[in-house]
């Protein structure tokens, strides 16, 4: 959801009412917020970004990004919030996090890779989140970290008697996840923002357990790969692999892997379909047209599903589009993208965000 409310504090760069911190090559921004989404509805509220280098005397060393939010919807939902990715000098060490509390309803469907459409219905939850993730460079360009992650669910509601009721959901109830785990990742981009060249491969495995105090038990593995290659003159070929699974009889509705959203299989409401598990794989042809303007073509596919039995090609979920995007910092390469998609079984999203889609 940030990632979309920030359309518009990158908007409001091309304005006066930006504080732009020029001779430390820091730029910083606090404005309101009017946005919209699939998912949100109409959004406001005030929003703060700061993009910056924690090395002054290198080159190689990537542009931090810190975030804040504070944002109510027309649906009722409230965020507020703190995240971003650190680069320190030379890239040695990376930290990524995020500290945040969102009041939510959301849309259900129910559990699985074939939810009908007449399923739906809304829960709401409050919920308070942690996560920190910090790498250290073992050799260049490869990475070895730790991860510690909290999710406290401390109020939810739904309907009695409805889908949540049927499919026995667990996580009902105000819950607790607490986990810790590893990482591995090889990363050769050239940019932090649009990459044009260059391999990300990461490996994440987690251990959720009750010794450490979450109320449920289980284990979740990430695997994302993704490759970029220019071709022909100034054009990027952009790939993305990524698979979760989730191990275990106790995973919870929160940790469930969640199918579509605004970085993955654009046209579908994020979380439309819910499983332990999901699979998706991605592609995006970018090209310049005039200056600051460029456009983009995608597609995708995967699904959701409990076990690796359940996948088939009859449930499998594809998705295309195109847009467009403008260069508000072309030395950085940030965009803001506008997406429009087209999925299976007339599912569909506009989308108006802040850099790439992955």
């Amino acid at each position: 959801m940030l990632k979309i409310l920030l359309t518009l504090l990158v908007l409001q760069t091309l304005s006066a009412h930006a504080q732009v911190d020029t001779t430390k090559g820091r730029h910083i921004l606090v404005l309101p917020v009017f946005a919209r989404a699939k998912e949100t509805g109409w959004a406001y509220g005030f929003a703060g970004v700061s993009t910056f280098s924690l090395s002054k005397y290198d080159t190689i060393t990537k542009t931090s990004q810190l975030y804040a939010a504070a944002v109510y919807t027309t649906q009722k939902q409230l965020f507020v919030g703190t995240l971003g990715k650190l680069y320190f000098a030379k890239n040695n060490y990376i930290l990524d996090g995020e500290l945040s509390y969102r009041d939510y309803p959301e849309k259900f469907w129910g559990l699985g890779n074939k939810a009908p459409d007449s399923a739906m219905e809304i829960y709401r939850f409050r919920q308070y989140y942690f996560f920190g993730h910090l790498m250290k460079q073992v050799k260049k360009n490869f990475y070895l970290g730790i991860r510690a992650q909290v999710q406290d669910l401390v109020k939810i509601t739904y309907d009695d008697g409805g889908i949540f009721d049927q499919q026995n959901v667990k996580g009902r109830k105000p819950y607790k996840t607490v986990g810790a785990g590893v990482s591995v990742t090889y990363d050769s981009r050239n940019d932090a923002f649009a990459s044009t060249k260059g391999t990300f491969l990461q490996l994440q495995l987690q251990n959720f357990n009750k010794a450490i105090g979450s109320d449920f038990q289980f284990n979740s593995f990430l695997l994302d790969f993704r490759k970029y290659c220019s071709v022909f003159k100034n054009k990027v070929f952009a790939f993305q692999v990524h698979y979760l699974l989730n191990d275990g009889n106790q995973v919870p509705l929160r940790s469930l892997a969640l199918f579509g959203g605004t970085n993955s299989i654009r046209g579908f409401y994020k979380g439309r379909y819910r499983g332990k598990q999901d699979y998706y794989v991605q592609s995006e042809y970018r090209m310049p047209v005039y200056g600051r303007f460029g456009a983009v073509v995608f597609s995708g596919l995967g699904d959701v599903a409990d076990n690796v039995s359940d996948y088939s090609l009859h449930s499998l979920k594809y998705s295309v589009g195109g847009g467009f995007r403008f260069a508000i910092n072309k030395s950085n390469r940030l965009n803001i993208r506008l997406d429009f998609a087209l999925g299976k079984d007339g599912n569909k999203g506009l989308y108006l965000d802040v850099g790439e889609a992955f």
